[in-house]
């Protein structure tokens, strides 16, 4: 795995932190932070749904990609074997 680009937008999000920033004078009312909360629950069950749904899919996908791969690493040791005798 590559790991710099793992960390590049760790880094980045790090150095925007670091970066001063003006006052917004800018109004948020009750409301506004009950709005966002809902919005992160309401996504975080409708990823969990997807996954629940979909997710034996996505298993079977990515384990048929590891066989395939597999496969065609023993096909290619094998034509080796045969090209060798």
């Amino acid at each position: 795995m590559n790991y710099s680009r793992v960390r590049s937008p760790f880094l980045l999000l790090f150095l925007l932190c670091l970066v001063p920033v003006q006052n917004a004078h800018a109004y948020l009312d009750p409301g506004t932070g009950s709005y966002i909360i809902q919005i992160l629950i309401g996504a975080t069950l409708g990823a969990g749904y997807v996954l629940k749904v979909y997710g034996g899919r996505m298993i079977g996908f990515f384990s048929s990609l590891r066989k395939n791969k597999k496969g065609s690493q023993e096909k290619n040791k094998s034509n080796e074997l045969k090209k060798t005798k």
